[in-house]
């Protein structure tokens, strides 16, 4: 789905100690999560409540200008969009670093 700004395109990193960042959806309140606790590549990325697991914590490291790296805690896996796909509907998972453009998160401040 193309940017629109609606709540549910919105992300916060919010800090939860050691560096790492939980990513909290806007419209739900609900963060980013491994499904599964899964290490494996294709896992999928859902949203859960927060109970500060592991597979909750992402590491978020600058890669290019206004781009980030999010990375799962533990994994060691990245968030991925599932084969590059730029269509509306596209599977979120965990998959080894290629530095991929699917692999590679933009981000800017939000302003009401």
């Amino acid at each position: 789905l193309r940017y629109h700004g609606g709540p549910m395109q919105r992300f916060r990193l919010a800090p939860v100690g050691g560096g790492y960042v939980r990513i909290v959806e806007q419209h739900s309140g609900k963060v980013l999560d491994v499904s599964g606790i899964s290490t494996a590549n294709g896992a999928p990325i859902v949203q859960w409540d927060w109970w500060g697991g592991d597979n909750q914590r992402f590491w978020a490291e600058a890669y290019g200008i206004g781009e980030l790296k999010l990375t799962a805690k533990h994994s060691g896996k990245v968030l991925d969009v599932t084969g590059f796909a730029e269509g509306n509907g596209a599977v979120i998972q965990q998959w080894d670093w290629l530095r991929g453009a699917n692999q590679r998160w933009k981000y800017g401040v939000h302003r009401p």
